[in-house]
């Protein structure tokens, strides 16, 4: 069994739907995906949770291959009070992406690979999932951009293999957590995480390429990137953005999954109101 973790509200559906695609589209191993999510209308009326519709949608995705893989929805909405006393919680980054920090306070295994919703597969994942992280809190990638301007050592939080056992002995997602709610940050829990983080284990880039597709790229994160000409700009094209990642990333490598997702997406809507 591999486990998987996500984060986010409704808004990240056809995320879920693209990155569960392409997972599948490579292994064919029993999957059990926890996703984490919560209604948080209080802070942003956008803040609504992922619905059991969704959930049965994404159940469909990852079972028409191993009838033994499930996605699992975590609700989250009693955590309100605390993100509501966050001093990131209205920041660009959503309460969702801290979200991850709760989770030793959650019946989850000790092992599990955490993912952005932007996150596509290329290639089979299990490489990635059987590695040996007993001595590690985490294994990671450097972050394109980061390791640059913050620190050769700086890592991107997007895709995380997580040792959940070790965590809970050095107390790095609470304490990271801790900083979240106390002190405001461009980057809340990937700079907290950076902080405190001890026992890490870096992996080559083609477990998290941000910036581009390589031949032996297995994980393709779609994070923002920095274009310094003709003039400084940033550009976030997420892979259900399908004409723009073509026309800007001139990227077609991941068509067949994109035309799934469509096909599922039109399907959805037919039954479901979705925005």
């Amino acid at each position: 069994m591999i486990n998987l973790m996500y984060s986010g509200n409704y808004k990240m559906f056809d995320g879920m739907i693209v990155s569960l695609l392409s997972i599948t589209k490579h292994t064919n191993k029993p999957l059990c995906v926890y996703l984490l999510t919560g209604d948080y209308t209080e802070l942003n009326p956008k803040f609504v949770g992922f619905d059991q519709h969704q959930i049965d949608c994404l159940n469909k995705i990852v079972q028409r291959v191993n009838p033994d893989s499930k996605v699992v929805k975590l609700d989250l909405s009693e955590y309100k009070s605390l993100w509501q006393k966050s001093a990131n919680a209205q920041t660009k980054y959503s309460v969702y992406s801290m979200m991850r920090l709760l989770a030793c306070r959650l019946d989850l295994p000790d092992k599990i690979l955490y993912l952005d919703t932007d996150v596509v597969a290329y290639h089979d994942i299990t490489e990635l999932w059987d590695m040996d992280i007993t001595e590690y809190e985490i294994a990671i990638v450097k972050d394109y951009y980061g390791k640059v301007f913050l620190g050769p050592n700086y890592f991107n939080s997007g895709v995380m293999l997580i040792n959940l056992n070790k965590i809970k002995q050095t107390n790095l997602f609470e304490r990271a957590l801790e900083m979240c709610m106390s002190k405001k940050m461009l980057l809340p829990d990937q700079t907290a995480l950076n902080k405190f983080a001890k026992y890490k284990k870096y992996l080559p880039t083609r477990y998290n390429s941000q910036k581009k597709l390589y031949d032996d790229t297995v994980l393709r994160h779609f994070s923002m990137t920095i274009k310094f000409f003709p003039k400084f700009h940033t550009i976030n094209i997420k892979p259900w953005n399908i004409q723009l990642l073509h026309d800007k990333y001139k990227c077609y490598e991941f068509d067949d999954i994109l035309g799934e997702y469509q096909k599922i997406l039109k399907e959805y809507k037919k039954e479901h109101t979705y925005e």
